[in-house]
């Protein structure tokens, strides 16, 4: 079943616990609509646009297969029917290669911008990643600065407790 603008629209959900604030579904599912709405016109305007380039193609086909090959007088008569007929071709494959060269331009639009993006998302990953090496980078050796002080303050408090280790035992003694 393919899913329509409609059925977006009247999607309702239920609320199950804390769930999603229901204005902000519904405010991203009329964006949705509204996207598909604009997309489908496009899609829509191009398909016209094809047809009617077909349509001429076509007819000037027709035009061209039922007009009779003569080479009798009457075709000197009407000097100006060759002339249209392949005028008419050349308009219908201008028409047919416009609208070609313009799908292909916009196709390779889309496919620029979207390595464009790619790029750049792929950049910031990796811009990201770097920033979160550098950054567990500095806490290792935060850590180990602080390991070996912490190392070398119990070394001192050891040394500390070892050196007063006979004051009291000579105190009682005497």
């Amino acid at each position: 079943m393919a899913l329509t603008i409609d059925d977006i629209l009247d999607k309702e959900f239920a609320v199950k616990g804390g769930g999603y604030d229901r204005d902000d579904v519904d405010q991203f599912l009329d964006e949705i609509c509204d996207e598909m709405t604009n997309m489908q016109n496009y899609i829509a305007d191009l398909e016209g646009k094809l047809n009617r380039a077909e349509e001429a193609l076509q007819q000037a086909q027709t035009e061209a297969v039922a007009a009779p090959v003569r080479e009798t007088p009457v075709q000197q008569a009407e000097p100006n029917l060759g002339a249209t007929l392949e005028s008419m071709f050349r308009r219908a494959g201008l028409v047919a290669d416009d609208t070609v060269k313009e799908a292909e331009a916009k196709a390779e639009g889309i496919i620029k911008e979207a390595e464009e993006k790619a790029s750049q998302i792929l950049d910031d990953a990796q811009e990201e990643r770097e920033t979160i090496r550098k950054s567990l980078s500095d806490l290792k050796a935060a850590a180990g600065t602080y390991r070996r002080s912490f190392l070398e303050m119990l070394d001192k408090h050891r040394e500390a407790l070892n050196a007063t280790e006979g004051i009291f035992d000579e105190e009682e003694e005497a």
